[in-house]
């Protein structure tokens, strides 16, 4: 069956691609693409591990062809897992009963696409943080000249200092300085991210922070690795 003849019978259309490239070639890059295929009216849901400006690129695609979208983020916590959604609203209206088969709570939020990715991308951050070590991470920050950035990204966490400070000291374990790496390398870029934060963003990353700190975060990082 062709891809025509597939998207001709789906409202719906679910995505999940690994990584930036792959995402864009297949639904923005390629001619035919697939967002050339969409239809007035279709729903695009999209799973993919994207950061926030691919994402924005192929949100716009989609909604120029007079469909619609919706990025879907799903974060491991202690409590449960959480789905992160931005987009249009409407969509993840009637998709609640899929989200809690995925999910122990979903989120909206609000209409600004790249917005779950932010979040996603920073409690990412913490947890390569936590993982490879306060105290390696601060040297590696130094080695790249980049402690500026990084104290600046750890004063504009929207979390509480105090819970912060519960988080690094809960990292007992230092790992291979690979593991920060690319992380370290996007400072700036979340930095920036930090303050375009939501006030209902913020609240999110209140609560995943809060969470984190009352476990003990090395116990649950083989489970919170698997998002990174």
């Amino acid at each position: 069956m062709k891809m025509e003849q597939v998207l001709s019978s789906c409202a719906y259309i679910m995505t999940w691609f690994e990584n930036d490239k792959l995402a864009t070639d297949l639904l923005i890059g390629q001619r035919p693409s697939l967002v050339d295929r969409l239809n007035t009216g279709h729903k695009v849901i999209d799973f993919s591990l994207l950061n926030a400006a691919a994402r924005q690129r192929i949100a716009a695609a989609v909604r120029e062809a007079g469909a619609f979208y919706l990025e879907v983020q799903l974060i491991a916590t202690p409590p449960g897992r959480i789905a992160l959604c931005a987009g249009d609203k409407f969509i993840f209206e009637i998709i609640q009963s899929c989200l809690a088969s995925l999910s122990n709570k979903a989120v909206f939020l609000g209409d600004s696409v790249g917005g779950a990715t932010v979040l996603r991308t920073l409690v990412d951050f913490l947890h390569v943080l936590l993982a490879t070590g306060f105290s390696q991470t601060l040297r590696l920050a130094d080695q790249f000249g980049l402690r500026d950035d990084l104290d600046d990204l750890l004063c504009a966490l929207p979390v509480p200092q105090q819970t912060l400070q519960e988080l690094l000291l809960a990292s007992f374990q230092e790992r291979t300085i690979d593991q920060a790496h690319r992380v370290l390398a996007d400072v700036e870029t979340l930095t920036d991210s930090v303050y375009q934060l939501n006030p209902v963003q913020i609240s999110v990353m209140r609560d995943l922070f809060k969470h984190l700190a009352r476990n003990n975060a090395q116990r649950q990082l083989a489970d919170l690795w698997t998002l990174l």
